[in-house]
């Protein structure tokens, strides 16, 4: 469970990196629409990215304080 997470981490981090990247692209190209959707999005995974953390941390204080 806890490796999942931790994957669950490092992918939604890798996709707020490349939404972010996408919409700077579009920006300079002047698709500001556009850019305005992904950068959104990019900031609703960093609230994924928050909740990930937040339940790892939990899991990992339960196993820690459950078996130490």
């Amino acid at each position: 469970m806890l490796k999942k997470i931790y994957d669950a981490i490092f992918i939604t981090y890798e996709n707020i990196i490349d939404l972010h990247e996408c919409a700077d692209l579009l920006y300079n190209q002047g698709k500001i629409n556009r850019s305005y959707t992904l950068y959104h999005f990019s900031f609703e995974e960093g609230g994924r990215l928050f909740l990930l953390l937040k339940v790892f941390f939990k899991y990992f204080h339960f196993i820690f304080y459950c078996f130490y």
